[in-house]
């Protein structure tokens, strides 16, 4: 279980993050939140349940291994969620650098698990701006990509890179 261990979740102020927060929260994990924090974001981590929440980019190297420093396990949610949350290169930027320096921080400073969502949009398909559909109903993982979009290709790369920090640093994904 999950009472008692030290969680950081990345991201922890988004859709997705606040409600994970209130889960592990929940079954009595301490949890951090880590993120860049808009107006009211410590006070929305704490209402979640969160025991701290430190403001910060994942895109920062020395940020990222500091607050993962001391954690036993990570759920990295942090990056820019869409097509509308920025430029290409910022989308991109944003969820590649950031997954690869998370997970990396985490496989070095020890942590005994990460967790990272992925995407629908691995595969290119929902997001593609052709009109692609898969090769079958249901569609599932072994669906061969198409991707056309920044975010689509950061979320194929994020979970390339999951999978070769995993293998190097033999960390439980």
């Amino acid at each position: 279980g999950v009472a008692g261990r030290r969680i950081l979740v990345t991201g922890g102020d988004g859709l997705i993050g606040s409600a994970v927060v209130r889960l592990l929260a929940e079954r009595d994990a301490r949890v951090d939140v880590y993120d860049l924090g808009g107006p009211d974001a410590a006070a929305r981590a704490v209402r979640a349940g969160a025991e701290n929440h430190i403001s910060g980019s994942v895109a920062d190297a020395e940020g990222v291994a500091k607050v993962i420093a001391g954690h036993d396990a990570v759920v990295h949610l942090a990056g820019i969620a869409g097509l509308d949350g920025g430029t290409a290169e910022q989308i991109y930027t944003a969820n590649t650098l950031g997954t690869f320096l998370v997970m990396e921080a985490a496989a070095r400073a020890g942590v005994a698990k990460l967790v990272y969502a992925s995407s629908i949009n691995a595969s290119g398909l929902p997001l593609n701006p052709h009109p692609v559909l898969p090769a079958r109903y249901p569609w599932d993982e072994d669906e061969p990509a198409d991707i056309a979009d920044a975010y689509s290709l950061s979320k194929q790369a994020n979970e390339a890179a999951a999978h070769a920090l995993s293998r190097r640093h033999a960390l439980a994904m």
